[in-house]
């Protein structure tokens, strides 16, 4: 049996504790996800408006990006995730990049009291936001 040169061990050691991280980001992220989506259903997330983080708000005149991607900065983001912050232009950004249906559009439109309320599609809806807003994340914060 050969024997295993000491740089291998310390690689390999490294590679479990990047991976361990990354698991522990995913985690992060899922609940964070999970949790946003339920108080927007109970009502504890408003329209957009003029209290969201500027980050999210805020978007560049040439190409539509939020401020936070022109800059290429996700560090705002994974405070979002630290402090629980669950603003509505975050959820904006993350349907506009990764769609949902109509219905959740419609939904969405409704629980903010921009559009009669459309109800009976709410476990369709809550996966189709969770899911857009997980993609979301994870493209921004598994850059760095």
């Amino acid at each position: 049996m050969r024997k295993r040169q000491p740089w291998t061990n310390i690689s390999l050691s490294l590679t479990c504790r990047k991976h361990e991280k990354r698991e522990q980001n995913m985690k992060q992220i899922t609940t964070f996800t999970k949790n946003y989506v339920n108080a927007l259903f109970q009502g504890k997330v408003g329209k957009p408006g003029p209290g969201d983080c500027w980050y999210c708000a805020m978007h560049t005149v040439e190409d539509n990006k939020p401020l936070g991607e022109a800059i290429n900065s996700p560090s705002h983001l994974r405070e979002h995730v630290r402090q629980r912050y669950y603003v509505p232009s975050l959820l904006w950004n993350a349907i506009s990049t990764f769609p949902v249906s109509k219905v959740a559009k419609w939904t969405l439109g409704g629980l903010w009291g921009i559009c009669e309320p459309f109800t009976g599609f709410e476990v369709l809806v809550k996966s189709q936001l969770r899911s857009s807003l997980r993609r979301y994340l994870k493209k921004h914060l598994s850059k760095r």
